[in-house]
């Protein structure tokens, strides 16, 4: 099984384990989900592009940039934290 779907299955056995496996909850799975691809292309992107890039300004001097990415990065795992909160899903309270 990837990696993926192990994941998307420890969330809803969690759900289960909570007895509150329901639709709109599960929804939520699926939005954690959403988040967890797009973060995972962030995260090759990243990799194969770097944390900075070169670019240049109107009179042609070359400048460092940072990659815009990397912000969007740390907002999708904020975004990703919010539905585990939101869920009741947190270290403390998980079942392994």
């Amino acid at each position: 099984m990837e990696r993926r779907e192990r994941i998307k299955t420890s969330l809803l056995n969690q759900l289960k384990n909570k007895e509150v496996d329901i639709e709109c909850f599960i929804d939520l799975i699926d939005d954690y989900m959403a988040l967890w691809d797009i973060k995972s292309d962030l995260d090759v992107s990243i990799k194969k592009n770097g944390v900075s890039y070169v670019d240049y300004t109107a009179t042609g001097s070359e400048i460092i940039k940072s990659n815009p990415l990397i912000k969007e990065l740390v907002d999708t795992n904020k975004q990703m934290l919010v539905l585990l909160k939101e869920l009741g899903l947190n270290t403390g309270n998980c079942i392994g």
